[in-house]
């Protein structure tokens, strides 16, 4: 088991600071208490603090001289701000750089909730190339990817560059943006993967893009031979039309904190699940066919 991580309750409000100590110690976090900010700075000195719920108004020290002191000597701990007096110490807080900042009366609840975003790690999506990749074990994966796409996609194309950051695969890619060109170029690329728009121009020539029915049945023939392990199709959604965009993108903005099951495609958050979802299909599809490292 993980050790408890450490939580620092400071207010010169006893029942206060006993009745949140007792709450989150049955949460299963080791308390620390304190009455004055003196008393927190000397608690913060001796032990690895992880969080701290600082009252602002408190006799001896304050906690603005308490945050300061946190800054300086524990800068790793997360500050939490529990005050009657909002107007006060808002600004003056932000600017120090508090993590949470709640003003009293407020829920419990609300508390443990903010804790828990700050201390716990938090694990990636089901959906995720990041939680995919966590099935790598000790492997690093080696694979050719092409991609045939439109030239004036509606999306910027996948991006690969966090992938190749996490130190677990090594991609050659390459791309073609004309449907005429895609045979020859897998024969020449042989690539191990093609990620393949709905929508492709078939010419130089064409001004409009065109679905890749055709393409998609010499692709399969390809695979069925085993010139290419998999061919994985994907769309590209626009944001509704743009005179709508500026209500949209307000209101997705004010829907940001849903979860993600409750968004469209059409929101900045679903496109990027999309793109997020693409990338854990094109490592799956490596780890199933063993596109490893040697």
């Amino acid at each position: 088991m993980s050790e408890a991580k450490k939580i620092l309750v400071v207010d010169d409000e006893k029942e206060i600071t006993e009745t949140l100590s007792e709450i989150l110690s049955n949460q299963g976090y080791q308390m620390f208490t304190a009455f004055d900010g003196d008393e927190a700075i000397k608690i913060l000195k001796e032990n690895q603090i992880d969080l701290i719920l600082l009252d602002m108004r408190m006799p001896k020290v304050d906690g603005i001289e308490v945050i300061k002191a946190i800054k300086q000597d524990s800068p790793k701990t997360k500050i939490t701000i529990i005050t009657g007096f909002a107007d006060t110490f808002l600004e003056k807080v932000k600017e120090l750089g508090a993590d949470g900042f709640f003003v009293k009366p407020v829920r419990v609840v609300s508390i443990i909730q903010r804790i828990k975003e700050l201390l716990e790690k938090k694990k990636a999506p089901s959906w995720s190339w990041k939680a995919t990749v966590e099935n790598l074990g000790e492997h690093i994966i080696k694979a050719k990817l092409l991609f045939i796409e439109n030239p004036n996609p509606d999306l910027p194309l996948v991006p690969l560059d966090d992938l190749a950051q996490a130190g677990k695969v090594q991609f050659e890619t390459q791309f073609v943006y004309y449907q005429d060109e895609a045979l020859e170029k897998i024969k020449e690329f042989k690539p191990d993967i093609i990620i393949m728009a709905m929508s492709v121009p078939k010419t130089k020539s064409d001004k409009t893009a065109s679905y890749t029915t055709d393409i998609t049945d010499e692709i399969l023939a390809l695979k069925r031979e085993g010139v290419v392990k998999e061919l994985i199709m994907h769309t590209r959604r626009d944001v509704l039309e743009q005179e709508h965009k500026d209500k949209l993108d307000q209101l997705y903005e004010e829907m940001k904190d849903l979860p993600e099951t409750q968004l469209d495609d059409f929101s900045p958050q679903g496109r990027r699940r999309h793109l997020e979802k693409l990338k854990a299909k094109i490592i799956e599809i490596c780890i199933e066919n063993k596109l490893f490292i040697k």
